[in-house]
């Protein structure tokens, strides 16, 4: 009985593998035409309502989640999804080098299509859009186990969480896997990683040589737009699209994730495709949720032609920002394309429709039975995937084995959780009113100032030799920006709480504020104070009143004080050099900031001078006035150094042409891992906590 009752529950789980469009590992779809004729009018108008109506029927399937908590829905379908375990069964049986949702589809599209030649010794891809860097990882490991000795050559595109023109939300700030391989990543021209700009796909095309494979994962954040997906990520998909088949060598392959495929442009991109390969097929891989949208192209083959008219047309309309130059030919795709297109829309979208359903049906009305049943499932699939593709462990990690298996949560990390939060009803209702959290932010400073403390912690300087910025080439110079919209050096929800702030600097929390500092740290009994300032403030007449202390020009105890302006570089480097020249011995240095430390060319500033120092501590007496101390000089070789070195950054800043700045003045890697940096970021957001 216990043996019937074993096989009966083997073969129900084998069904799962073998029924058409229920396949756990591949869904796939071959995209072919014949050479007929286009359609007729009245067929295109025809054609459009039927899209237009499965439309519509998948997005009023989806508006049924709009009241249900994002996060909540997510770790339900989580829980549900029936290739939900593999990713656990990499990590913990394979120790698979940073394995995630992504990792896995990818690896079974590498698995299911032949992508390489059997005799490969050298392998050249490009990865758009990557960040974190999953593709890239599970490209590692299906050819160090397929090929013998095999040399791995990569480049990978993303925006950049090291630029602060960037917008969070549009962005992946994961960056364990990134700061480990910066050599491999290319940024573009202007820094941004923004590959939807021509300068930057330019550079990217002179910067390699012959490309084997291009992927381009890419999307857009539409959570608070979801039923027009397809449309705003149509522009991002046409520039990927152009870039890959310019990098691409001939026979190469091609992998682009979509999503539906309803608006004419998508179609006119995926004939566009089959015109370039000899064969182009949509694939849905297990491990993608079968309740979401997202497919990939896989493009075998590459017939390239880059002087085509087809080819022309769709860089032209990347370069014009112009997607009408692709759309106005839909008449003449031939009949037998759109009859293929449309069989694959009715079928994606039923089995799209019919897993949200279910989905939604047991998130109300939970089932043990099936959740013990369809988790005994889960496991059969995760060890079902490891055997059928022959999964194995390698050694050839691309970066520090320690960083990508474990649960890493080293402070040298970017990554930040997604800010989404609550339902869809419940974000829209939000956009449109200011909640009460919000309201709360509108503060009466000057009121709240009396009441604010302030503690100082010291951090001690690493012991590191400043000489190295003057002989490497350590400024990166890119596209300019007014607004910090993120930083690497507070958390992304705590900083935009503080911009709701709307905090002013003034002169009267200036003068309150070196009260407060001046009364709780305590100098020397004599001292001789010097200005470097453009300030509109009489420095000299108030210091007398913010301490006991005696102001002695006869005094060997120095106290240097700078006013540096964060958003006029040019005007505080200089007067940062003419301090840093005239310093002697016994010093202590002062620098007055308008603002807190959010960007990396002013923290990389500090960073340099810190160096020169034993000891800096940033404080904040009051919600407008920030201050860095620095005390203890170590030695003059350091400030003869950094001196050289500003000056270089003062040159460079002279120099800049219209449109760029001076973005990093200390590498990135350098930066990030400092302890200066987790000091900072600590201060920061401990300082944004007590404004709320």
């Amino acid at each position: 009985m216990v043996n019937k009752h074993r096989r009966a529950k083997k073969k129900k789980i084998n069904e799962v593998f073998e029924h058409h469009w229920g396949e756990c590992f591949e869904r796939h779809y071959p995209l072919t035409f014949l050479d007929d004729n286009a359609m007729t009018e009245e067929e295109i108008n025809d054609f459009y309502i039927s899209m237009m109506s499965e439309k519509e029927k998948l997005n009023a399937t989806k508006s049924l989640l709009n009241n249900i908590d994002i996060h909540i829905w997510r770790s339900h379908t989580t829980q549900t999804h029936k290739c939900g375990l593999i990713v656990s069964y990499l990590k913990n049986y394979i120790k698979a080098e940073f394995v995630t949702q992504a990792w896995a589809k990818f690896y079974t599209i590498l698995g299911t299509f032949d992508l390489f030649s059997e005799n490969l010794t050298v392998a050249n891809s490009v990865h758009l859009c990557e960040a974190p860097g999953a593709f890239i990882s599970s490209l590692n490991h299906y050819l160090q186990s397929k090929f013998y000795n095999i040399k791995f050559n990569w480049i990978g595109t993303t925006l950049n969480p090291y630029y602060e023109g960037n917008i969070h939300g549009e962005m992946i700030v994961d960056d364990r896997f990134l700061i480990e391989t910066l050599p491999n990543w290319n940024f573009g021209k202007d820094f941004s990683g923004n590959i939807m700009c021509a300068s930057n796909m330019e550079l990217l095309i002179k910067s390699v040589g012959s490309i084997d494979i291009v992927t381009a994962d890419g999307s857009i954040d539409c959570s608070d737009d979801p039923a027009e997906q397809e449309i705003v990520v149509a522009p991002l998909l046409l520039w990927e699209t152009v870039t890959a088949l310019n990098i691409l060598s001939i026979k190469g392959n091609f992998v682009l994730k979509i999503f539906t495929t309803f608006e004419n442009f998508t179609i006119c991109l995926l004939y566009f495709l089959c015109k370039c390969f000899e064969s182009v097929t949509l694939s849905k891989p297990g491990p993608s949720k079968s309740g979401n949208s997202e497919v990939y192209v896989v493009c075998k083959n590459y017939q390239k032609d880059l002087q085509s008219l087809s080819f022309q047309k769709f860089y032209q309309a990347a370069i014009q920002n112009n997607l009408l130059l692709v759309t106005k030919d839909f008449y003449l795709i031939p009949k037998s394309f759109i009859k293929c297109i449309k069989s694959y829309v009715f079928e994606s979208c039923r089995l799209q429709v019919e897993n949200i359903l279910f989905n939604l049906d047991l998130f109300k009305n939970p089932n043990i039975d099936y959740n013990c049943e369809v988790n005994e499932i889960r496991h059969y699939i995760a060890q079902r995937f490891l055997d059928q593709f022959k999964i194995h462990k390698i050694e050839n990690f691309i970066s520090p084995l320690y960083v990508m298996t474990t649960n890493y949560k080293g402070k040298q990390s970017n990554f930040k959780p997604n800010l989404k939060k609550g339902s869809f009803d419940d974000r829209s209702i939000s956009a449109h009113c200011l909640n009460k959290d919000e309201k709360a932010l509108s503060l009466d400073l000057r009121s709240e100032n009396d009441a604010f403390l302030f503690k100082w912690s010291w951090h001690k300087s690493q012991n590191q030799n400043v000489n190295y910025l003057i002989e490497t080439e350590t400024l990166i110079i890119g596209k300019a920006f007014l607004f910090i919209s993120y930083s690497c050096f507070c958390n992304p929800l705590l900083l935009s709480h503080y911009y709701k702030l709307k905090i002013v600097f003034h002169n009267d929390f200036l003068k309150d504020g070196l009260k407060k500092l001046f009364s709780d740290f305590k100098f020397s009994s004599n001292f001789h104070f010097k200005i470097f300032s453009e300030i509109d403030i009489d420095l000299g007449a108030i210091l007398p009143e913010c301490c006991d202390v005696q102001c002695n020009r006869e005094s060997d105890n120095l106290l240097y004080i700078c006013y540096a302006v964060l958003k006029n570089k040019k005007e505080s480097i200089v007067n940062i050099l003419k301090m840093m020249q005239s310093m002697k011995s016994n010093c202590c240095c002062i620098f007055i900031l308008n603002d807190l430390l959010l960007s990396n060319f002013w923290n990389g500033i500090f960073f340099i001078i810190t160096q020169c120092f034993e000891e800096v501590a940033y404080v904040h007496p009051n919600m407008c006035t920030s201050f860095l101390v620095f005390r203890n000089l170590k030695s003059f070789d350091n400030i003869s150094h950094a001196l050289t070195y500003l000056e270089k950054v003062n040159i460079q800043l002279s120099n800049l042409t219209s449109g760029l700045d001076v973005l990093h003045v200390v590498p990135i890697y350098y930066l990030m891992k400092s302890t200066y940096r987790e000091y900072v970021m600590q201060e920061n957001e401990a300082f944004i906590r007590k404004c709320l």
